[in-house]
């Protein structure tokens, strides 16, 4: 009786998950849609109203020339949002052979991307030797990139970047942590920075999609930067964490399994 009612219990719980499997990925198809069909919509609107600005800005009271504007902003976060959830829901949907990644290689290439954006902040990179793993190169890049270009972000007011990105074995507290598996060997890639830093308390929040800290004024962007990073490490078998202290700076700590 007891090994019937486990079979039936074990029975359930897989078609519970598959259930929840399969309603991850038609929210996930749905997001993509959604997204994908909304950029053409977004663009005309931002294409109309820069026209509108060009060509009529000198018959329009000041009153007019201020909605404008304020469409036009607004029309760019749109768009900003749109690409983020398409972006978001990519790594989902499209389902790519993993092959060897270097992560140096990888992160000279974003390095050199942002050259303009480093040398405007007067920001000191110092990155040690990354080693080799197994993964989607095009996920992997949006994942540094974005941690790259937040300790960018919020840098302190007081002082120019200071950036370490770093790479060891991750230790067995951080596994488990992060509810992976203790009998696999993990690396832990950190990328730390002395920027404004946060409350640890927000350290899930801001791994949500649409999470923000600030007010777009003060740090534009979309609000699914991490959320990406969050997706792109679970899609790798692995996971992403923060500490933080305000002020003082975040360190980002990124758990992927070791290439064997």
């Amino acid at each position: 009786m007891e090994t019937t009612d486990q079979v039936l219990m074990r029975q359930k719980q897989e078609l519970l998950l598959e259930e929840l499997r399969q309603s991850n990925k038609d929210l996930e198809q749905f997001a993509y849609v959604a997204s994908h069909d909304l950029q053409e919509p977004a663009r005309k609107i931002s294409s109309f109203s820069n026209l509108v600005v060009k060509q009529y800005a000198q018959v329009l009271p000041p009153a007019g020339v201020d909605l404008l504007q304020r469409m036009q902003s607004a029309s760019i976060r749109m768009q900003d949002l749109i690409d983020g959830l398409l972006t978001y829901s990519q790594f989902s949907t499209q389902k790519e052979p993993h092959q060897p990644v270097s992560l140096s290689l990888l992160v000279q290439h974003i390095l050199s991307d942002l050259e303009s954006r480093i040398d405007e902040k007067k920001a000191d990179i110092h990155v040690a030797e990354l080693p080799q793993i197994q993964g989607n190169p095009i996920q992997l890049r949006q994942l540094f990139q974005n941690l790259i270009s937040n300790a960018l972000k919020f840098c302190h007011l007081d002082r120019p970047p200071q950036i370490t990105i770093e790479s060891e074995q991750a230790t067995e507290e951080e596994i488990m942590q992060s509810g992976l598996d203790i009998e696999v060997k993990y690396l832990a890639i950190r990328v730390k920075d002395n920027g404004i830093g946060m409350e640890q308390a927000n350290e899930k929040k801001i791994f949500e999609l649409f999470a923000r800290l600030h007010g777009r004024s003060q740090y534009p962007g979309s609000g699914l930067g991490l959320s990406i990073c969050k997706k792109v490490a679970e899609l790798h078998g692995g996971s992403i964490t923060v500490t933080s202290t305000p002020g003082t700076g975040s360190t980002f700590i990124v758990i992927l399994p070791a290439l064997i």
